[in-house]
Formats: C-alpha cells, structure tokens, sequence
C-alpha cells in the first residue's frame, strides 16, 4: 500500500489508482481470496478501503481471520457480527486480539467510548502478540509514575485451615451469610 493513499478520500484514493467512481462514494471495497504480502488489502489500511472475503462456514472464517491477525494484526482488534453464542465464544477464544467486538462497528468500537465500555483512546494497545506492553487502549493514566503504599492485612477471603482438615469450597458459605 502506498502512503498517498492514508486518510485520504475514496475519490483521491480512486484518482490515484486511475479509475473513476462518483462524488459520492464513501468506501471502497475489493473481494480478496488470500491473506499475505500479495494481498496488501489483507491488513491495516488507514484509509476508507476495505477488503472483503466469503467463507462458507465459521471454522473457515475463524481459520481466515487467524491467517490475517498473524500476518499484520496480532493482539490488536478483531470484530464478529453474529447472535449466536457459540459462535462468539469460538471466535473470542482463537484470536488473539485485546480487544474482541462484538455486534460493533469495529474502527469506532476498538478506539471506544462509542459502542462499548472501552476506554477511549486512539492509541491501542497490542499486548505481547504485537510486541506491546498493554493490550489496553492506552490513554493519559498509563503515562503517569503512580506510587503505591501498601500496608499488610489479611484479606477476608483468606479462611487458614490445619493441613489434617478437607477443606471443600463452598462448605462454610452458611457460616458467611447473613
């Protein structure tokens, strides 16, 4: 991809390839059939292009959207439109992204505020995938030095038994409750 076309308009983007397309249009689309350095509409355009595949079955769109995270996309932000649990699960399990979107327009979805509860920020954070130190949409917080004072205390959680005694969770619920 050449850097002429970063956030440019459809139009100029058109210009530059040499086709003619109306006023109007807002985004361009291309079909791709693979994933790589080959196929440059495959990864992060920066600009109103979109590449688009078919796939005929979720394990096919999963496997593809896994092909695209490696090659240009790892840890940062993956979307799926579905309403079907399983699906999303499927989906939110294999990619490695930080941020999974679901039923959301994913470029304002990733940076969020919007769609979500995400911390907005239009810096995103890639986690170990992408070779970052936070998976978070990092914003001012993350650049301050915060220092911390902790004092010990035992946390109520914490129920020390001796080692003779079986401890089962849950067997001392009624002795917490009101």
């Amino acid at each position: 991809m050449s850097p002429k076309v970063v956030g440019q308009s459809p139009k100029k983007i058109a210009e530059l390839a040499g086709i003619t397309i109306p006023d109007d249009t807002k985004v361009l689309i291309a079909q791709l059939t693979g994933v790589g350095p080959e196929y440059p509409l495959s990864r992060e355009q920066l600009s109103p292009i979109l590449g688009f595949y078919i796939v005929k079955s979720l394990q096919e769109g999963v496997k593809l959207c896994t092909d695209i995270m490696h090659f240009r996309g790892l840890g940062h932000t993956a979307s799926i439109s579905s309403e079907n649990p399983k699906a999303i699960k499927e989906f939110s399990e294999t990619i490695n992204a930080g941020r999974i979107l679901v039923n959301s327009p994913s470029t304002h979805g990733g940076i969020g505020g919007l769609y979500n509860m995400i911390r907005p920020s239009l810096t995103l954070g890639c986690g170990s995938g992408g070779k970052n130190i936070t998976t978070d949409n990092v914003t001012a917080s993350h650049l301050l030095n915060i220092k911390r004072v902790s004092r010990r205390m035992n946390p109520m959680s914490c129920f020390r038994l001796p080692k003779e005694i079986y401890f089962e969770a849950g067997a001392i619920d009624q002795f917490f409750s009101d």
